[in-house]
């Protein structure tokens, strides 16, 4: 059993080092929205230089969820009216999205169900978040900590079904049930990825400990 954990591991660790990199212009959007003197005009240019990118902001822009009486075609108007903590979490939302819906498809977590749990976990913290006072920045950053809390699930393959199977059936905590069959858990395979995709400290202690206790001070504090 040793050995079969040990090899899952490896392979799982294999699976993560060959996961590609965030994309140049995801990056660039991460590095700029971090500062406090970035300027609308500053992102455009970015963005501009990714077409798809470009496309996702305007039509989030003019979608129905913000009802606008004319048409935004204007990119840096967008990204003034969105705010950029909006376009840079679509950003590296969309670009884990892609990179997650080009691996390996597992039994255990189809891939539609696998993204329902994900943004209304997202959506759930985001409004806990509201309800704490938490400013709108902060807010954010919670709406892509819940919806990448699972992340860590993807490398895992049909042998997942089995680890399911015995938390549903014995109602055992899940992370002990991966560790014992896998000989890794969920969480660990997150961080793993997360230090990969240089996520910041928030979405990565989310990532790495929404299954154990935390303090109230603790800047991820909120369980998820």
């Amino acid at each position: 059993m040793g050995t079969d954990r040990d090899k899952q591991r490896r392979e799982i660790e294999r699976f993560i080092h060959k996961m590609p990199s965030l994309s140049t212009t995801v990056a660039k959007v991460m590095e700029i929205c971090s500062r406090t003197d970035t300027s609308p005009n500053e992102l455009n240019k970015v963005i501009s230089l990714d077409p798809v990118l470009t496309g996702q902001v305007l039509k989030l822009i003019n979608s129905a969820y913000y009802s606008l009486n004319s048409k935004v075609t204007s990119l840096t108007r967008a990204i003034t009216m969105l705010g950029m903590n909006t376009v840079k979490n679509m950003a590296l939302s969309t670009a884990i999205i892609r990179h997650v819906s080009g691996t390996k498809k597992s039994k255990a977590l189809p891939t539609s169900k696998f993204w329902a749990h994900s943004i209304s976990t997202g959506a759930s913290a985001k409004l806990l978040g509201q309800a704490k006072g938490v400013s709108v920045m902060e807010r954010e950053e919670l709406f892509l900590a819940g919806l990448l809390h699972d992340l860590g699930k993807v490398p895992f393959g049909d042998e997942y079904i089995e680890v399911l199977f015995r938390v549903k059936k014995e109602q055992l905590p899940l992370i002990d049930v991966e560790r014992e069959l896998m000989g890794i858990d969920h969480q660990e395979v997150g961080f793993m990825i997360a230090e990969k995709w240089k996520l910041n400290e928030v979405i990565s202690a989310t990532i790495s400990q929404h299954h154990e206790e935390v303090a109230s001070n603790n800047p991820a504090g909120m369980q998820i």
